[in-house]
């Protein structure tokens, strides 16, 4: 018996692996597509992840209506950061994993009905960094290697966390794990960690993170690298 009933197959996929999918027929595709761009309405207030965290919260008591004008208004003073809706995207790639993340750690550090605190933020977004953020970036090198070669994988992981300051090149990668890691494994390594968020390429004054680009970021071992701010921040490296 055939039922003959309509179909609907939808696909969540990110872009940058669309582009480089095989077939002659794949950029027609693009033409059904929804792009989810997290980045379009930069990291302030306005962008859309707090459209979706405030619909998250308002499944509980409070109401919450919009989660930055009652939860994220209070004045701050942190680096750069004078807004805090700001400040906590900042510690993200943009995901709304890693936006959920943070806010859950927010509720462990605070727990009034009012503005969120400084001192609260800060500590929300260094636990979000030590126990979320880091295991994200880091799980996701699992494969480029072999799995013998994981203390290989920790020494790459040291390299990194002991940088002189947030910006590194891959030449002091190479002479820092000289004897541990042969350059082609380095730059693989380097290339996931860029995929997934956890490193800028840094072309003078232009810096591409890979969630800012909806058509993705190229890959240069030729350029400077940038650590993501949370991990700047976890691993209390200097900014400049």
């Amino acid at each position: 018996m055939q039922l003959e009933l309509p179909i609907t197959v939808a696909a969540a996929m990110r872009s940058d692996i669309i582009d480089v999918l095989p077939g002659p027929n794949v950029n027609k595709v693009k033409s059904k597509a929804i792009y989810l761009d997290w980045h379009a309405r930069g990291i302030g207030a306005n962008n859309h992840l707090w459209q979706l965290l405030s619909n998250k919260a308002a499944v509980a008591r409070p109401v919450v209506l919009n989660i930055v004008n009652q939860y994220l208004k209070t004045p701050v003073s942190i680096g750069p950061h004078t807004d805090l809706a700001e400040y906590f995207l900042d510690n993200t790639r943009l995901l709304p994993g890693d936006a959920v993340a943070l806010m859950g750690y927010d509720q462990r550090f605070y727990k009034g009905n009012k503005g969120v605190t400084e001192h609260a933020a800060k500590n929300a977004v260094r636990a979000h960094a030590e126990e979320y953020f880091v295991g994200e970036i880091f799980d996701n090198l699992a494969g480029i290697l072999p799995s013998a070669r994981a203390r290989e994988i920790a020494f790459f992981k040291e390299a990194l966390r002991t940088a002189p300051s947030r910006f590194f090149t891959f030449d002091y990668l190479k002479e820092e794990l000289s004897g541990e890691l042969d350059p082609a494994d380095i730059k693989k390594l380097l290339k996931q960690m860029f995929e997934v968020g956890g490193i800028a390429v840094r072309n003078g004054a232009y810096t591409d993170f890979v969630f800012r680009r909806v058509s993705g970021a190229g890959f240069s071992t030729g350029y400077e690298f940038l650590l993501h701010d949370a991990l700047t921040r976890v691993w209390n490296r200097p900014w400049r």
